[in-house]
């Protein structure tokens, strides 16, 4: 697989960049869809997505273990980290399972924490991909 910081999976076509798809994706595509870790793990699945922070970041809100139940928390993945299978089926994490478990949980009620740079600059570094 070609996306450097993202697993193997055996047989599988090399995953896209978010930003080199061709149609872009529409928000049906992106909010239920499973994601994975990048080693090839379920983590969970999009229940939002969070579009024109000031900032320009956008983010997918993924709720992971089990059910999503409004009221929970949920990690907040930027959406330019994430991967996708060119079936469009997938998204993947550029983190093992194992990391996804340190990741600060977020109420998923309102969004006011976005607003937070600190807390945007620490959570997104969780996702950069070395």
């Amino acid at each position: 697989m070609s996306s450097e910081g993202f697993g193997t999976r055996r047989g599988a076509k090399p995953l896209v960049k978010i930003n080199e798809l061709a149609p872009g994706l529409r928000a049906d595509e992106i909010i239920g869809a499973e994601v994975r870790s990048s080693d090839d793990k379920i983590v969970g699945e999009v229940r939002n997505i969070v579009f024109g922070t000031k900032d320009g970041r956008d983010y997918a809100i993924v709720a992971s273990g089990g059910f999503f139940t409004p009221g929970k928390s949920s990690i907040v993945v930027p959406i330019q980290s994430l991967r996708v299978t060119q079936e469009r089926a997938s998204f993947f994490l550029p983190i093992p399972k194992e990391a996804v478990g340190s990741i600060a949980l977020m109420p998923d009620e309102d969004y006011k924490w976005l607003s937070d740079h600190r807390w945007r600059s620490k959570n997104d570094a969780t996702f950069v991909q070395r």
